[in-house]
């Protein structure tokens, strides 16, 4: 007889910021590369070169999503809210939220890192001695602005057919997000365009 024990979560205690309720007098903003550090061995070459050929996400596209600015007293809580927006962005992790005490002020620090932002795609195939194929390519994260776009080409036997879509989830520095896409093909043509400001805080 095998028999397994599960083990209780061990509780952890919340410790009271020492900044809380402390205006915050700046924002340091640490958007990290998708390898940094870059750890030594055989690999450490790809990851170099894989940094290089990506854009990291400009502090300023970090900045957008805060919910929280210079001057306003730092809460603990608006800065776990900042963290799952920055979460629900699919091109950079939130690492960590913090802030500490300086005199009578606060100073935020926000770490993220960059996730792999850039998707190609290249497909070929034959049917009845014709060639067909697709080709795609998306980036979540465009020039490190956290915009994203997509554009495909398919020519397949039920037709050719084209597609592009945008999308901004900071239009302007606003809470305002942007979406628009358009396609074209044997079965017709669309577009569409979305333009809201959706729930991104409690209060």
């Amino acid at each position: 007889m095998v028999s397994l024990a599960v083990a209780s979560p061990a509780v952890v205690p919340v410790v009271p910021d020492s900044a809380e309720g402390l205006p915050v007098a700046r924002v340091e903003i640490h958007a990290r590369n998708i390898f940094d550090p870059v750890q030594p061995g055989r690999l450490a070459r790809v990851f170099n070169l894989a940094n290089r050929l990506h854009v990291r996400t400009r502090d300023k596209t970090v900045r957008d999503q805060l919910l929280f600015e210079r001057g306003e007293p730092w809460s603990t809580a608006r800065g776990s809210e900042s963290r799952r927006k920055l979460r629900s962005l699919d091109f950079l992790v939130p690492a960590a939220i913090h802030a500490t005490r300086e005199g009578d002020s606060a100073v935020v620090h926000v770490e993220t890192r960059d996730v792999w932002s850039t998707s190609p795609e290249f497909n070929i195939e034959s049917a009845d001695g014709k060639q067909y194929g697709s080709l795609a390519l998306s980036e979540r994260n465009f020039l490190g602005l956290g915009k994203s776009y997509s554009v495909i080409y398919r020519d397949l036997p039920s037709g050719r057919s084209r597609a592009i879509t945008y999308s901004d989830p900071s239009l302007q520095g606003t809470r305002i997000q942007l979406r628009y896409s358009a396609s074209d093909g044997a079965t017709g043509a669309g577009n569409e365009f979305n333009i809201g400001q959706p729930f991104y805080a409690e209060d």
